[in-house]
């Protein structure tokens, strides 16, 4: 995924959203340590939900604000999609998206808020 953005996107400014629990940060840890010295300069906010997945308003936001116009979504399949987050819409934010599977190799990405 990172060298997917790197390449494809070598502008972007990245947001990552994680759930706040071990597989969320072994996930952060890896996307760190894939983009390399490059995180810094691409990745622009980090933003973590609770495991309930109930309230994604919040880190929906403080992404956006960051000016993020792509966004990693490192959550594990059972959780309600962030992706479907009508907050986001709302806002009128719809950065590019990168849904980690841990089940796939791999990468997932379309437009926030598309049906695809």
């Amino acid at each position: 995924m990172d060298a997917n953005i790197l390449v494809n996107m070598p502008a972007a400014k990245v947001g990552v959203l994680y759930q706040r629990d071990e597989f969320g940060q072994t996930y952060l840890d890896g996307l760190k340590e894939g983009f390399g010295k490059e995180y810094a300069r691409h990745v622009v906010q980090e933003a973590a939900f609770d495991e309930s997945g109930k309230d994604l308003d919040p880190a929906i936001e403080k992404l956006k604000a960051s000016g993020a116009d792509a966004v990693v979504l490192a959550i594990a399949p059972f959780f309600p999609p962030p992706a479907r987050s009508t907050r986001s819409i709302a806002l009128g934010w719809r950065p590019d998206r990168f849904i980690a599977s841990p089940s796939s190799r791999r990468v997932c990405s379309s437009r926030w808020g598309s049906t695809r």
